[in-house]
């Protein structure tokens, strides 16, 4: 959808984008109030998303959605929007929801913002009326300057901040514990984001390893920088899709696009490049064959950040107490019958035989009808019976993400690295690096290497072990090319006051 709108001498043609996910989208932008004094001017803009929630009771979050905008001058480059950051009033308005922002530049700039309903609501479609303050000046665009602008939004979850057990107390390939000298079974308790020493002394975290060591070098500290799942943090509430990845590679220069897209063509990767236009085929689809240079590259542009392996961990588990080898829907029952599919290749693709009911529903091996694929995103959540689904019927985690368990594997920054362990947690701003079109953020996993990170959650190809939250067989693996099962979330420390 095109329109220009005339504000003063500023010419700016709005370019809405649909980010799909679990049909969020994003509509009937317009400009007000353009203050050429003080350089800003309000973005109008309106926002829709299913299966939304605010919960009073345990666990006591909501889901979100974290939204922001490119802009750019004529025919230059696209640049991210700066948001007005104000402790008092930032000047931002919603109607019957909330808008939360960072100073993230620390010079009173916001790339991005988090809404979320600001009353209790239980599953169901939101619909939010939105304004921001757009500091124009800040990104050194002048009155007269015809620009073009796009918006864009993507489903996160909040996770609070509270205590949580690292380990099940199970029998998983590379399993965190508390080192006692003799057993492997004491979970570890995180109850800060006090600093972490790993290693087998008493009392400290540790993890073993397999005679092909993928999961660490158990040494180290992880400093009080590291984020260890105790603070609050948001998480994607999905994979990142195919629509979203193309929606990133629309906006950078094609040549750097070109060269993170794998061409390939297996599972259901239809991200193809033609005549300068990059599309796919699978949009509600998982990226796969996602490198670590195109996650982080990723979350650079969308300035969000990648998750730690033990805030994989807290996401999934919450502040319950372990079950041993259980699965992130927090039990050890796995439905284990080949699904088969109605509306594939559509946003209402959906399981039309051998849902379970009783056990934990996940895209992994066994199950797959010989297919090895993966599903749409949220194919289990969206599962019709008539009721509210539980979290094992849509294989949810403690907090209501999805598919942490299987569909696609993910990536994370590993403790079982020191590449890993120097991470600090810092976002991405919105720009990559000019020269190579890659992310440059400080302290983040080697773009070239992919040394400090590594792989948790099982995908549609391996086995079931692989699925069990606190399965570590492959977290300090550092794939640094594309594979087909690989691909990833992101997220971002919660905003504080």
């Amino acid at each position: 959808m095109n329109k220009h709108y005339y504000l003063t001498t500023l010419l700016i043609c709005i370019l809405t984008v649909i980010t799909h996910a679990n049909n969020i989208s994003v509509n009937s932008l317009s400009f007000q109030n353009k203050d050429t004094e003080n350089k800003t001017v309000e973005i109008k803009v309106n926002i829709t998303w299913d299966n939304s929630w605010k919960l009073t009771e345990a666990p006591g979050n909501w889901d979100a959605a974290w939204v922001f905008f490119k802009y750019k001058v004529g025919n230059g480059q696209w640049s991210h929007v700066k948001l007005n950051y104000d402790q008092l009033d930032a000047g931002h308005y919603a109607l019957n929801a909330n808008i939360d922002v960072s100073n993230d530049d620390n010079n009173g700039n916001a790339h991005g913002a988090f809404v979320y309903s600001d009353t209790p609501i239980q599953q169901q479609s939101v619909n939010y009326d939105l304004s921001f303050v757009w500091n124009y000046g800040a990104n050194a665009v002048n009155d007269d300057d015809k620009i073009k602008i796009r918006a864009f939004a993507i489903e996160m979850v909040y996770v609070p901040q509270g205590a949580y057990h690292l380990g099940s107390g199970g029998n998983e390939k590379g399993h965190f514990y508390k080192y006692n000298g003799s057993t492997d079974t004491d979970t570890y308790y995180v109850d800060s984001e006090n600093s972490i020493t790993i290693g087998n002394q008493s009392n400290n975290l540790y993890y073993d390893t397999a005679s092909i060591n993928h999961q660490g070098d158990q040494t180290g500290v992880l400093s009080e920088s590291f984020p260890k799942g105790y603070n609050a943090f948001y998480c994607m509430k999905y994979e990142i899709t195919q629509a979203q990845f193309t929606a990133f590679l629309s906006t950078i220069d094609f040549d750097d696009a070109t060269n993170l897209i794998r061409k390939q063509e297996k599972g259901r990767n239809l991200i193809v490049n033609t005549d300068s236009v990059v599309y796919s085929d699978q949009p509600y689809v998982p990226i796969q064959y996602l490198s670590w240079q195109g996650l982080a590259a990723y979350l650079d542009w969308a300035a969000l950040r990648p998750i730690t392996e033990l805030e994989f961990e807290k996401a999934c588990r919450g502040t319950q107490t372990p079950v041993p080898n259980e699965y992130v829907w927090g039990n050890t029952l796995l439905n284990e019958n080949d699904y088969t599919t109605v509306n594939e290749d559509t946003k209402s693709e959906s399981i039309s035989s051998n849902f379970s009911m009783n056990t934990g529903n996940a895209n992994y091996k066994k199950n797959s009808n010989g297919t090895y694929k993966p599903y749409r995103t949220g194919k289990f959540s969206g599962y019709s019976t008539g009721a509210s689904l539980t979290r094992v019927q849509a294989g949810a985690t403690y907090y209501g993400i999805m598919e942490m368990s299987g569909n696609v594997s993910e990536k994370v920054v590993t403790v079982g690295h020191e590449k890993g362990r120097v991470f600090t947690g810092e976002h991405g701003d919105g720009h990559l690096c000019p020269d190579v079109g890659l992310a440059d953020v400080e302290n983040w996993p080697c773009n070239d290497t992919a040394l400090g990170s590594g792989v948790r959650g099982g995908s549609y190809n391996r086995s079931k072990n692989l699925l069990e939250t606190s399965n570590r067989k492959l977290a300090a693996r550092n794939y640094y090319q594309e594979y087909r099962q690989l691909g990833g979330r992101g997220g971002r420390t919660a905003p504080t006051e």
